[in-house]
């Protein structure tokens, strides 16, 4: 039976979808289209159907090894598995990647705040903000962090609305020929694609929380299936609007097509979709922050408001810190690439090293009780 933590500090099972979908979406949201177009092209929108459909299969890996946790996350089976020192380690690793989860988004939507809406602000000055915001939300707790996860996916869902005005300038002959790629152009394009799924992993930390969570699985995997629906309108829009010499040369395609979007009573309508783009990155960070405060408690001393301040503080440095725009990538790739291995390779490890310690603590047949 999963290990589930007091009721008190506990969620509904059905949260689990808001919770699933919404630590998915992040920043790679504004640009991905981009990254996507130079293998598949057009049939691009096949490698973000598969890439969501694979997720499904690394969500029940997930949670597969977690229901054979003493304490339901990953912290506690890395102790159970590898023992308390290699444990110990693993535990670290997954602190560090947890902290490059964070200084990703954060980098990469300060970069967007100082390129088209202040330009002037230097970006330590623009990651304490957050930072603050968000050790302010982590402080209160998970089911804070869950109730800020819900409402922030209902209020930038309203959004979607909006690609209707840049359809009415659409060009479906763009995405002809149809199907007209080698299955390499598909791979290539699923893997570019695969830092939209980022932050299913944090499920590894947050399970425990999940009331009835051996019988809540289903939450999670509809939580995908709105993930990837969400992001096949936004490829279709994309592609519809965009040719590929275009899209090829547009540093954020999203915030491109809010930028031909005005009404009378406001002009610049891209400036409401930057702002509103808050409410997609806070909660993958904060769950990631609550993720590191946890791993800090569990593997020092630390009680949990030095565990926050200090993660933070990691966080912040990593943001704020004097860079160029080379450096700035280079954080964006390593993340990325983080977070790839851990998905596709970690998960699947995990899950087969608990299957084979099950499997080696079955008694043997006939063997004397």
């Amino acid at each position: 039976m999963s290990y589930q933590a007091s009721l008190t500090k506990t969620v509904s099972p059905y949260l689990l979808w808001f919770l699933v979908h919404k630590s998915q979406t992040g920043i790679a949201m504004l640009d991905f289209q981009s990254k996507i177009a130079p293998g598949a092209g057009q049939d691009a929108w096949v490698s973000v159907l598969l890439t969501g459909l694979s997720m499904h299969l690394v969500v029940f890996l997930i949670l597969y090894a977690l229901k054979h946790a003493k304490k339901g996350d990953v912290i506690s089976l890395h102790v159970q598995l590898f023992g308390k020192g290699l444990g110990t380690l693993l535990n670290a690793a997954f602190l560090l990647y947890l902290l490059l989860f964070i200084g990703y988004q954060l980098t990469a939507y300060t970069q967007v705040i100082q390129t088209l809406v202040f330009p002037d602000s230097p970006a330590w000055r623009i990651a304490l903000v957050f930072i603050l915001m968000f050790a302010y939300i982590v402080h209160g707790g998970f089911r804070v962090i869950t109730g800020i996860s819900f409402w922030f996916v209902l209020i930038p869902s309203l959004l979607i609305a909006t690609l209707f005005i840049p359809l009415q300038y659409a060009d479906w002959r763009n995405f002809l020929p149809a199907f007209n790629h080698a299955l390499p152009d598909y791979a290539r394009s699923a893997a570019n694609s695969v830092p939209l799924y980022m932050g299913a992993e944090l499920l590894l930390l947050y399970y425990p929380y999940i009331r009835n969570n051996a019988d809540a699985s289903k939450w999670a995997h509809i939580g995908v299936l709105h993930t990837y629906v969400l992001y096949l309108i936004v490829t279709a829009a994309t592609f519809a609007y965009y040719n590929l010499g275009e899209l090829g040369h547009s540093v954020w395609p999203t915030l491109g097509l809010s930028k031909i979007i005005t009404f009378s009573f406001l002009e610049r309508f891209d400036y409401f979709y930057i702002f509103n783009w808050i409410f997609v990155i806070t909660p993958p960070c904060c769950l990631a922050l609550w993720g590191c405060m946890r791993i800090l408690r569990a593997s020092t001393p630390l009680s949990g408001r030095p565990s926050l301040w200090l993660a933070a503080a990691f966080v912040y440095a990593l943001v704020a810190w004097p860079k160029d725009a080379a450096a700035v990538e280079l954080l964006k790739a390593t993340a990325q690439a983080a977070g790839s291995a851990l998905l596709y390779g970690y998960v699947p490890l995990l899950a087969l090293g608990v299957f084979a310690h099950n499997l080696l603590r079955k008694p043997v047949s006939g063997e004397a009780a």
